[in-house]
């Protein structure tokens, strides 16, 4: 008798703090490793923030060339190599969709089950951006399974009709919603550590680039302060490629003392206690999981009309148009109403973001498709 877990291939770019990676994670805390084991890989030659918890818990990290469209025979044969030395797999779940197409019909070949996982409802803007479009447009061809964040996230990358598909699978964005829970002794600790006390605190979580859309944030905390509400801060945690431009942007406008910049940080939820609004002004999102975070802890919630609104879940969440003075309104209404926080936690494990039931649902899963592919 085969003792062994059933070892799930899972492909992305890298392994650093972004909304699939969180939510990847937060399902291989909890799924019965006894069962199931996660290994990846990844495209980066670099070291990823997840690795060590990652190897730690027993899973396996391959490193392939990233993809560059000079190198696609290079890279499918790097994919083939892989294949040949790995026999051990039998279920691939493919997180990163701008090369799916190549190594979901490799893995074809090679008479694994294929799972594709929508994240997103765009990819963005520039040359690069076209290029992952053409690659995406066929990426249902080469999947036995499509799972989602949203099922806004499953029609755009797989079309009208996946939503009545049997291969179809809406995969919740759940965490541990035990963490999130508001506490006022948290909120008060980090309010302290962060020296805003007396302060109203205006929050944003995610990396710093175009699709987030920091920039917004930045001019209503202008347009605040010139109104005269000098005690609001701004507090921005990430990294990212426009992180530098966002800070200077700051200086130029003589607002840098009313921002608060974080790197990337494991103590998110205790991070969500110490502010008083979460605003989420993004061009486009598959889901958004800080979003469900927020709302975990109680914290009003502003999401832009971008924001699948399946993340409307609680009544502490409203979705506005990208329009400064709307967003200000509603900003300037929380702070006067001084609303007290609640616990949405038994709420959201009725819509399924909590993390435990879901990864057991998902455990199950794996293992229903492992037993049909024998």
């Amino acid at each position: 008798m085969n003792n062994k877990p059933i070892r799930i291939l899972h492909v992305l770019g890298g392994l650093n703090l972004g909304g699939a990676e969180t939510m990847i994670m937060n399902y291989y805390r909890n799924i019965d490793k006894n069962k199931i084991q996660f290994d990846f890989i990844i495209h980066s030659n670099h070291k990823q923030f997840y690795e060590d918890e990652i190897l730690s818990m027993g899973g396996k990290i391959y490193r392939l060339p990233k993809y560059r469209i000079v190198n696609h025979f290079k890279y499918k044969k790097a994919w083939k190599k892989f294949f040949n030395e790995h026999p051990e797999y039998k279920i691939i779940h493919g997180h990163m969709r701008s090369t799916a197409v190549i190594y979901l019909k490799i893995a074809l070949d090679f008479k694994l089950l294929t799972i594709s996982h929508s994240h997103s409802t765009d990819n963005g803007k520039g040359i690069i951006s076209l290029i992952k479009n053409i690659y995406c447009k066929n990426i249902i061809k080469y999947s036995n399974y499509c799972f989602a964040c949203s099922d806004e996230a499953a029609v755009w990358l797989f079309g009208n009709n996946i939503l009545s598909s049997n291969k179809y699978l809406r995969l919740k964005n759940a965490i541990d919603l035990d963490k999130y829970k508001y506490n006022e002794r948290i909120r008060k600790s980090v309010k302290k550590k962060l020296g805003v006390e007396n302060d109203f605190v205006i929050g944003h979580i995610g990396r710093f680039c175009y699709q987030k859309n920091h920039k917004f944030l930045v001019a209503i905390l202008q347009k605040m302060i010139n109104l005269g509400y000098k005690n609001v801060k701004l507090l921005l945690i990430g990294n990212g490629e426009l992180k530098k431009s966002i800070i200077e942007q700051c200086e130029l406008l003589n607002i840098r003392e009313n921002v608060i910049f974080l790197e990337n940080r494991t103590d998110v939820n205790e991070l969500l206690q110490a502010m008083d609004v979460f605003c989420f002004p993004s061009f486009h999102e598959g889901l958004g999981i800080v979003s469900i975070e927020s709302q975990a802890s109680g914290l009003p919630t502003i999401v832009s009309n971008n924001v699948p609104s399946s993340v409307l879940l609680t009544n502490n969440i409203l979705q506005l148009p990208l329009e400064e003075e709307i967003w200000i309104e509603e900003i300037v209404r929380i702070m006067n109403n001084k609303m007290k926080r609640k616990d949405n936690c038994l709420l959201l494990k009725t819509h399924g973001y909590d993390i435990k039931t879901e990864s057991c649902k998902l455990e199950n899963y794996y293992i229903s498709l492992s037993e049909n592919n024998r």
